[in-house]
């Protein structure tokens, strides 16, 4: 009997959980090799997504002094270069001021989440 797609993502995310890193070497690879593809990539997702869009908002609006970037990462306390996280590239100065290791864990964790 065929698994359903969601078993199988399930599946696929228990696996991936298990064996953190197994395909770091491989993307590396990947990546120096297509440099020109991956741009096209970064360039349609931020395009896609509004990403590009925000991304340039919250960095004009600090210049402006609208948004102030603060010292330190809301979430664990961290200090140096504070990054800002969008939950919803909808609503681009709604953000939340994360260290780059605390970023990555929230986008890995909203990659994972359900969609509903």
């Amino acid at each position: 009997m065929p698994r359903s797609n969601e078993q199988h993502a399930a599946n696929m995310r228990a696996w991936r959980a298990e064996h953190p890193g197994y395909n770091r070497p491989y993307t590396a690879r990947w990546r120096a090799a297509n440099r020109e593809e991956q741009t096209r990539l970064n360039r349609e997702w931020r395009h896609r997504t509004g990403a590009g869009k925000a991304h340039s908002a919250v960095r004009n609006a600090i210049r402006r002094g609208d948004l102030v970037r603060p010292d330190t990462c809301s979430e664990c306390g961290a200090v140096g270069k504070i990054e800002a996280s969008h939950d919803d590239y909808a609503r681009p100065l709604d953000v939340e001021w994360l260290c780059r290791r605390c970023h990555s864990r929230k986008d890995r964790r909203l990659a994972n989440a359900p969609q509903q």
